[in-house]
């Protein structure tokens, strides 16, 4: 299972805006974009129920991994005259040394995630405003990328169309066969030029992945409907309770 990157006219770095700010991490902020897209995915008159867990699994069983390595790995060949390189490319590449990954599991029960919203989300935080729901998404999900060690998202999501998964990761500008490639890297089954979505999204059913599976499941036997944020590598060397308070206070 690959991760899709398109083509680029442009090189750009490991100093882009997300990664620049790579050890400049509001907690707080993470927090609060979290809840707050939770919320805002609410179906109007039901209360927004959100469920944040944590996980350690092993490296296998994630999504899209291996060609994120590949792909680091050109990236760092690609832009290793540039500063910021060896620096963030060295926390990558340490993360991926290990065999068991944590992870951080947002779910919600709000409408879930179709085609459009999905795509929202991965066009860098773009809105859309749906009749059903209590606000916008795909806010405030770029700050997210700071809290990975992979600085790789999944997106789960079951909506009245059926269910939804993809992923995004943010490196650097890279070359291939193909040629340079861009720093987006997508879990999709393609990017397109003719949609106004821009991508045509995998099968679940296909993705054979336990943690995208069990996602599904838990989204599926909770709520009915609703979508799930998944940081891989979390970055946030605090206990279970110490999270939870503050979410708390955030969500007071």
């Amino acid at each position: 299972m690959d991760l899709i990157f398109s083509k680029s006219q442009s090189r750009e770095s490991f100093t882009n805006s997300c990664t620049a700010q790579f050890n400049d991490k509001s907690e707080h902020a993470f927090f609060r974009e979290l809840v707050q897209n939770s919320l805002d995915a609410g179906q109007s008159n039901s209360p927004v129920k959100v469920s944040i867990s944590r996980q350690s699994v092993q490296q296998k069983h994630l999504p899209g991994l291996e060609s994120l390595k590949s792909a680091l790995d050109a990236a760092i060949d690609y832009n290793s005259h540039h500063t910021q390189t060896d620096k963030i490319a060295s926390e990558i590449k340490n993360a991926l040394c290990s065999s068991n990954v944590e992870l951080l599991i947002i779910r919600d029960n709000g409408v879930g995630l179709d085609a459009n919203r999905m795509s929202d989300i991965l066009h860098d935080g773009a809105s859309r405003k749906d009749p059903s729901s209590a606000g916008s998404y795909g806010n405030g999900h770029i700050t997210t990328f700071k809290f990975s060690r992979f600085l790789y998202i999944l997106y789960v999501g079951i909506s009245c169309e059926g269910p939804l998964v993809s992923g995004h990761t943010i490196l650097a500008s890279h070359k291939t066969e193909a040629g340079l490639m861009g720093k987006d890297g997508f879990l999709v089954k393609c990017i397109l030029d003719d949609k106004d979505s821009g991508y045509e999204f995998l099968d679940p059913v296909e993705i054979d992945s336990p943690v995208i599976q069990q996602t599904l499941s838990d989204i599926k036997a909770d709520m009915e409907f609703g979508s799930a944020v998944i940081i891989t590598a979390f970055n946030i060397d605090d206990d279970d309770e110490n999270i939870a308070s503050k979410i708390k206070r955030i969500s007071a």
